[in-house]
């Protein structure tokens, strides 16, 4: 019997060495968030890596103490990225500072940061209290021919003397696997290509450059005039065919806030994108609304947004409003009073915080948005609401008046109960709008799709930044009242490109569930640290006693008969 449970505990024993000997694949994540896990949507990437990836990590020689814990789990991560990519992955790490001459230090630093990493500096840890030194948090990613730079230390505006604090180095380390495995991704996956439209007034490069920025990181990123055609030499007409193999070409488009009728032809070239599998993001306005229309008044008439593509809409499904939402969840204008400039409630301008589970909406809490128009939803079944109002809420129609004495009178009547959509998921099967209609010109036609998938957002101004004339642009959801960012207005344009082009892993990934930071109690750990070394000293002991006591217990067990 003893040589039995002998052979129990060395199989045991066994299998355990064997897990654990299994590089990281195999460990045990006791975190609610499994923050210390790799999450499938990274391991599915890294299994399917076709050559080798290197990396060169500047994280080492003279550092200070909390930028080796950086390197520690960067370190620990690429490990882990390596056991599951076939050991793919090379790295190296290298002291950027390690050059005999001041002349041969300034070269190699000038190289590094003509590569695209950062440097900041640092308080000294073993020089004089107020020297500094230079430091590149950051790595090189190569593959092949191609090589991108990785900013480690995630803070860029960490410059001066003061040491990176417990937030911060956590704050990057929480990035880690996301920056990482974007960097991957960048140099070993060929990027999808998107488009903006462009034609029918559509917001300009200037107002959409932060979400440009925010969506070449992942994408090729183009303009595309839907309106501008060629001329076909042999009959002198518009050659259509051309525009619909152009279009084609992009994964996703975007239409952004447009002002202009949309015309006959470049209906028909949207109609037959969607159906030949493209995919669309449109953020169009119900009506034609602005701050700017107050022009020295106290109201202005609200007029609608007609664009011609309201049959178009209906027929897959919805129809953007020709209204405006009021919500008493809303953001602040500046308006002088007769104590001065004031803050008063603006219904016009939403805080969007009624978000539906949907993947598109991980990661997002509140967005911002400038008169907001409702959508009807005509067709339910292939049609899943992304974003409402709150219940506090109301609508004005076309014909009515934007007054600014609501910031003094607030909503009247707010419908109680009752959320206006403000965003919807449009996908399923669909049929061609123009399935009946006859063409004389011989084209490549598709008059059905299994697999249709449109995005549609009641407001452009979503996706719309502010700039500062002649060339600076505020980041995409800030609020200059405030002097605050709302990251959910870029999060969910971001969120929305990645569905539509089936990047639903890279949506998972960026936005991985992270435990929260904890302010360390230095009082309670000095407190608590001699029970925590005497429980780590006595409970081995316990465990191997206990172990003791019942091989003793079988031998007496066996030996008394």
């Amino acid at each position: 019997m003893t040589r039995i449970y002998l052979l129990i505990l060395s199989l045991v024993f066994m299998l355990f060495s064997v897990i654990l000997s299994d590089g990281n694949k195999y460990e045990i994540d006791l975190t609610n968030e499994k923050r210390n896990s790799i999450s499938k949507e990274t391991i599915k990437i890294l299994e399917n890596l076709e050559d080798k990836i290197y990396i060169k990590i500047y994280l080492e020689g003279e550092l200070p103490a909390e930028f080796f814990r950086l390197q520690k789990h960067c370190i620990q991560l690429i490990e882990k990225f390596n056991s599951y990519s076939d050991f793919e992955i090379e790295y190296e790490l290298i002291n950027p500072s390690q050059s005999e001459t001041k002349k041969q230090r300034k070269e190699y630093y000038r190289q590094i940061i003509e590569s695209g990493v950062r440097p900041i500096w640092v308080k000294s840890t073993t020089k004089l209290v107020n020297s500094t030194q230079i430091c590149f948090p950051g790595a090189i990613v190569s593959f092949q021919e191609k090589e991108v730079a990785l900013q480690i230390f995630t803070n860029i505006y960490f410059n001066d003397t003061t040491r990176a604090t417990h937030y911060e180095i956590q704050h990057s380390i929480n990035e880690l696997e996301n920056n990482l495995i974007k960097s991957i991704i960048d140099i070993s996956e060929k990027k999808k290509n998107i488009a903006f439209i462009h034609g029918n007034g559509e917001l300009d490069t200037n107002y959409t450059k932060s979400s440009i920025n925010i969506l070449s990181e992942y994408y090729n990123v183009h303009q595309f005039d839907i309106s501008k055609y060629e001329i076909d030499s042999s009959t002198g007409k518009l050659n259509i065919q051309k525009q619909l193999d152009r279009i084609q070409k992009f994964d996703a488009i975007i239409i952004a806030k447009a002002t202009e009728k949309f015309q006959k032809f470049d209906k028909f070239i949207l109609d037959q994108y969607i159906i030949n599998g493209g995919r669309i993001l449109c953020l169009l306005d119900g009506t034609q609304s602005n701050i700017n229309n107050f022009n020295g008044n106290y109201y202005f008439p609200i007029e609608s947004n007609f664009l011609h593509l309201e049959d178009l809409f209906s027929h897959y499904g919805f129809k953007i409003n020709n209204n405006l939402i009021q919500d008493k969840n809303c953001r602040k204008i500046p308006l002088q009073s007769e104590n001065g400039v004031q803050y008063f409630n603006w219904p016009y301008h939403l805080l969007i915080s009624n978000i539906s589970p949907h993947i598109i909406n991980r990661g997002i809490d509140t967005l911002i948005s400038e008169f907001t128009s409702s959508i009807s939803i005509i067709d339910s079944s292939n049609c899943t609401v992304l974003l409402s109002s709150t219940n506090n809420s109301n609508v004005v129609y076309s014909g009515g008046v934007v007054d600014l004495n609501l910031v003094k009178t607030g909503i009247n009547n707010p419908t109680q109960n009752q959320q206006h959509t403000i965003s919807i998921l449009v996908e399923g099967s669909f049929e061609s709008f123009y399935k009946n209609w006859e063409l004389t010109d011989s084209l490549n036609l598709n008059y059905s799709t299994d697999n249709a998938k449109i995005i549609v957002v009641s407001d452009g101004d979503i996706i719309r930044n502010n700039i500062n004339s002649p060339n600076f642009y505020f980041e995409l959801g800030y609020d200059a009242f405030q002097k605050k960012v709302y990251s959910a207005n870029s999060n969910f344009i971001l969120n929305s490109i990645q569905y539509l082009c089936g990047d639903e892993n890279l949506t998972k990934i960026r936005n991985k569930t992270k435990e929260e930071l904890r302010t360390l109690k230095t009082k309670k750990i000095k407190e608590k640290t001699p029970l925590i070394k005497v429980g780590n000293t006595l409970i081995p002991l316990f465990i191997l006693f206990l172990i003791y006591l019942i091989f003793t217990y079988i031998r007496k067990q066996k030996y008394a008969k």
